[in-house]
């Protein structure tokens, strides 16, 4: 199993991109991210910079600070 950390960082972003009603290739386009780096991020499997999570939450039209909910509690 996964760090679960990134799988609250995975959970956040898949759920905040199907609220928004975009697909994986949509959020890259948006973000200026590569498709894969996307998929990566959702399943858990990057570790995504400050940088990045700046540019993923701008692709899905929210703060860096939505895509870090809960994982203070996830870290447990």
């Amino acid at each position: 199993m996964g760090d679960k950390r990134l799988e609250a960082l995975a959970r956040n972003v898949k759920s905040l991109r199907h609220e928004r009603g975009l697909t994986q290739e949509q959020v890259a386009d948006r973000s200026g991210l590569h498709l894969t780096y996307v998929a990566g991020i959702e399943s858990g499997r990057r570790n995504p910079t400050f940088i990045t999570l700046v540019a993923l939450a701008a692709g899905l039209t929210a703060t860096p600070a939505d895509l870090i909910t809960g994982i203070e509690a996830s870290a447990k």
